[in-house]
């Protein structure tokens, strides 16, 4: 390999190592909530053997899942039998029912008491502007429970009152909670945290490399 191609080569690399340093920052910097229902509780929770979950909209422009959490209230004994699997579907299913699986986390042991779930550092999973997250728990027993927690409206993004559960059948069915009142709001406590898509970093790194490129050859013509 020649001097100059062996300069030229060491030039790129440097820029592509400087410039995804300089892209995991950047991103970093670019956080952003686009769902978030965890201001206003309604001190009430909703749990089922069968799997559940919300239906929500989107705010803002940021569609890589970069973390979602929820808030849980659960009475149950300690046992590694019981797991719970959290979900998220394109809903691209029959009559908009939740479809295609866009995200699973692996399974997780299911604490007791109250508190936060919190799965970070996602990455990789290109959201919809609309989905059904969801719910899914094993190895209760009796009067063991672990719900998740009601809070309405959300602060960002929105919600349908009502929720998918999935059925007998291993179908969806849109389902609404009942209460003295008449019907509660099913928005369950949530937030989904983003960052901009892995394409639109790739277009500042491809763009930086090649001015990194231009400007070698300049100083070497």
């Amino acid at each position: 390999m020649t001097t100059a191609k062996h300069g030229l080569l060491k030039t790129i690399v440097a820029i592509a190592a400087t410039t995804a340093a300089w892209t995991a920052a950047n991103a970093q910097g670019q956080l952003e909530i686009v769902y978030n229902n965890s201001s206003v509780p309604l001190n009430a929770s909703y749990g089922s053997a069968l799997e559940f979950g919300d239906q929500v909209s989107l705010q803002g422009l940021n569609r890589d899942l970069y973390r979602f959490e929820f808030e849980y209230n659960a009475s149950l004994a300690p046992a590694a039998s019981k797991q719970g699997l959290v979900r998220m579907y394109a809903n691209d299913g029959p009559g908009g029912a939740p479809g295609t699986l866009l995200f699973e986390t692996d399974p997780f042991a299911l604490p007791t008491g109250q508190g936060t779930l919190d799965f970070s550092q996602i990455g990789g999973v290109k959201l919809p502007n609309q989905l059904t997250w969801t719910l899914a728990t094993s190895g209760l027993s009796g009067s063991e429970k672990f719900e998740v927690q009601l809070f309405s409206p959300p602060s960002a993004g929105k919600s349908a009152d009502d929720f998918w559960q999935k059925n007998a059948f291993g179908g969806w069915t849109l389902t609404v909670l009942s209460s003295a009142a008449g019907s509660a709001p099913a928005n369950f406590s949530a937030r989904i945290t983003a960052v901009p898509e892995p394409t639109t970093m790739a277009f500042v790194l491809g763009g930086l490399a090649l001015m990194g490129v231009a400007g070698y050859r300049r100083k070497n013509s």
